[in-house]
């Protein structure tokens, strides 16, 4: 991946005309067929209406800071952000319901997170690596998370288990050494 690339944010401008070049500092990505998102500083804002992150969206892209997601965003692709690994903050909508399997893999500069009320289900590895990770407030409506979850979330102390939660994934704490975990009422 070129350095361009990699020094891409998001903003909430319309994209320019097809086969237009973006203004400089700006890079344009296609996210799929249906959605551009133009990257510039270092942030990004997904478009209002988009739905769905489509898997691997900003795979790799180091030089990534934050991320501000629709109110219409209810899913988070596979490999979404994986190796994002400048991300600290994102802002997840009331309605997202699932994050992809290693969603936010690597993401070794997040902080904390507030996952939704909305959100049902963790996949595979979603917060696998985030090492920086030390805050995550789970939603009572949560029901499942996937195996390797939150695997080596080494600054993660505590976290409070829903008591609606009826899965939990093998590993999916395994290698956060300083958790101590506890359950709903």
């Amino acid at each position: 991946m070129d350095a361009e690339m990699e020094s891409a944010s998001v903003e909430q401008s319309p994209p320019p005309p097809s086969g237009a070049a973006p203004p400089p500092g700006y890079e344009v990505v296609g996210l799929d067929d249906d959605w551009q998102v133009v990257i510039s500083g270092g942030h990004a804002v997904l478009p209002e209406g988009m739905t769905h992150l489509p898997d691997r969206a900003f795979q790799g892209r180091t030089s990534l800071f934050s991320v501000a997601c629709p109110r219409s965003l209810v899913s988070i692709g596979i490999f979404a952000f994986d190796g994002c690994s400048s991300l600290v903050s994102i802002d997840l909508p009331a309605g997202l319901t699932s994050i992809g399997s290693s969603a936010f893999y690597g993401c070794s500069s997040l902080t904390s997170v507030t996952l939704p009320a909305g959100l049902t289900s963790i996949g595979n590895h979603a917060f696998l690596g985030c090492s920086a990770l030390a805050s995550v407030t789970l939603p009572a409506g949560l029901t499942s998370i996937g195996s390797y979850a939150f695997r080596e979330c080494t600054a993660l102390t505590s976290i409070h288990l829903p008591a609606g939660l009826t899965s939990i994934g093998w590993g999916a704490f395994e290698g956060c050494s300083g958790l101590t975990p506890s359950r709903g009422a």
